[in-house]
């Protein structure tokens, strides 16, 4: 974290989540400043209905984990921060599956 985002999180850190003028914008920034992870809620996380799912994304920690989300994650949700892990995901759970 560099000086500049450590500034702005410092103002920030003492604003609590239910304080209403605290967007979901801020606390998603606020959180990659800090390498912390989203709430479920902030994420957009929910069943998958586009064909993206957990699974085949880069931040899907095997068997149940997200590096950006916390908590328990379904491999078959999805969530605002999906990014495609160039389809080794999906041969993965493939794998994983078969044995």
């Amino acid at each position: 974290m560099n000086t500049r985002s450590r500034a702005r999180f410092a103002t920030r850190e003492s604003r609590h989540r239910s304080d209403p003028d605290y967007s979901r914008e801020e606390r998603i920034q606020d959180a990659s400043y800090t390498n912390m992870k989203v709430s479920k809620r902030d994420s957009g996380y929910r069943p998958d209905t586009d064909g993206e799912p957990c699974m085949s994304c880069e931040s899907f920690i095997r068997p149940n984990g997200c590096s950006k989300v916390e908590g328990a994650i379904h491999p078959k949700a999805t969530c605002d921060f999906y990014e495609w892990d160039g389809d080794s995901g999906l041969r993965a759970q493939g794998r994983a599956l078969r044995d």
